[in-house]
């Protein structure tokens, strides 16, 4: 990942990585969510050794939510 790489980008990198869907993921930093998905890294203070918090929604109550935690290393550029 590099401080450009964008909330979007993120996204399909998980879904390559451990397969949450983009349209379903939520990602979140210390509780917040990043809602802004056209936003980079770098314009939601992500640095390395920041740690994001990913997780599918699911449309019924019932489910589980699938999380995973995210710690990151971005690289220069």
């Amino acid at each position: 990942m590099r401080y450009s790489t964008t909330i979007e980008d993120l996204k399909i990198k998980l879904f390559g990585m451990c397969k949450l869907r983009p349209s379903k993921t939520t990602i979140h930093k210390d509780g917040q969510p990043l809602t802004k998905e056209h936003c980079t890294l770098l314009y939601y203070d992500i640095s390395q050794g920041s740690q994001l918090d990913a997780s599918e929604v699911h449309v019924k109550e019932d489910d589980k939510k699938n999380k995973m935690r995210i710690f990151v290393r971005p690289s220069m550029g």
